[in-house]
């Protein structure tokens, strides 16, 4: 018995070792058949194509951002442009003139007047006062509140309508006006022209009061001194003195008369609205 038991513990030695040997041996893979090995290669194929698509696809992105992101730009820098040509127009459009100061020589101001007008023939003598001055005249009251009176600054009206042309400068406007107004009213007292009433605004108080002005007299204008020019806005006013002698039948009354002129813009000139006298017999 115990021979026995010894024979089947050895041969039971046996079969493990030999199961050992047998789970212990290497597993020689099969040959690929032609079958599979086509298999194979599309299997290949197509992840190659898999690839090269996404490659692509993902090319294509990043390719395609940059040109959507330059169209994006252009379609900015054409807004921009387009808007800043606007503000350009606008600026330019609403931009005021440079501004002209005025004369700084009266004496030059007043003989450019009688060169280029053929009024001082009424006239013996045009000039210019220093010391006429709206703060020493009293009972002034054609001019509202004199504190508010202001001396021209910008002395441009209008530009010149064409090339070559002269501005429009309030100061000559207004000088210009007063030489013609004085030359016409000798014209109107001595002859009874009535273009006097050209420098004067329609139904304003100056119409009315040159109806009155040295009626039924004749006159002889020696002299002619204008002063300070001023405005309120777009009301400007001149101190001007009147050397003259009126002349009634056999009587000869002669004065030194102060005029203050209230003048407009209107249109290419300036018209008088209103004056106050200031009679001074000499």
């Amino acid at each position: 018995m115990v021979s026995d038991m010894g024979n089947y513990k050895t041969a039971e030695a046996r079969s493990r070792g030999r199961s050992a040997k047998k789970k212990a041996a290497p597993i020689t893979p099969r040959k690929a058949t032609a079958k599979s090995r086509l298999a194979m290669s599309s299997t290949k194929a197509d992840q190659a194509k898999a690839k090269a698509k996404a490659k692509a696809t993902s090319q294509h992105k990043k390719d395609k951002k940059p040109r959507f992101h330059k169209q994006i730009l252009i379609i900015m820098s054409a807004v921009f442009l387009v808007f800043d040509l606007a503000m350009l127009g606008i600026w330019g459009l609403q931009r005021p003139e440079a501004m002209v100061p005025p004369s700084a020589d009266p004496a030059t101001l007043i003989s450019k007047q009688l060169i280029t007008s053929d009024l001082d023939h009424n006239i013996s003598l045009v000039g210019y006062d220093t010391t006429l001055s709206f703060a020493n005249l009293q009972g002034l009251t054609i001019i509202p509140d004199l504190s508010l009176l202001q001396p021209i600054e910008n002395n441009l009206y209008k530009k010149a309508a064409a090339s070559g042309g002269s501005d429009l400068l309030y100061d000559e406007m207004i000088v210009w006006r007063i030489i013609s107004f004085n030359s016409t009213w000798v014209e109107f007292l001595n002859d009874g022209a009535r273009n006097v009433y050209s420098s004067v605004e329609t139904a304003s108080t100056a119409e009315a009061k040159v109806a009155q002005l040295g009626r039924d007299s004749r006159i002889y204008l020696t002299r002619l001194s204008f002063g300070e020019i001023g405005h309120i806005d777009q009301t400007y006013y001149i101190i001007v003195q009147a050397d003259y002698t009126l002349f009634n039948g056999e009587q000869a009354d002669v004065h030194t008369d102060i005029f203050v002129y209230q003048l407009i813009p209107k249109g290419n000139t300036m018209l008088i609205e209103d004056f106050q006298q200031f009679i001074q017999l000499a």
